[in-house]
């Protein structure tokens, strides 16, 4: 077997615990009442928009490219809103 195939299986599995722990992490505070669970609803977005995209455009790489400008979009909005608040002292 090559190198490189076992060190990016390795780094898979690496980031497969990460995302795992994170879960059973948030599960875990949603139980113990850490946090609240709207907070916690707000990861759910890029999810949300990814299904979206992906019903549209029926690809699994256009709907994550479509994905990611969608929220770039919205991070520009966020930044120019909040921006704006600043200036103007609201």
């Amino acid at each position: 077997m090559r190198l490189d195939v076992i060190l990016i299986g390795l780094a898979i599995g690496l980031v497969a615990i990460g995302v795992l722990s994170s879960i059973v992490a948030g599960i875990r505070s949603l139980l113990l009442e850490k946090t609240d669970l709207n907070k916690m609803m707000i990861m759910i977005v890029p999810f949300a928009i990814y299904l979206v995209s992906y019903l549209v455009t029926r690809a699994w790489d256009e709907a994550g490219i479509a994905t990611m400008l969608v929220l770039m979009g919205v991070m520009a909005v966020a930044m120019a809103v909040t921006g704006l608040k600043g200036t103007f002292r609201m």
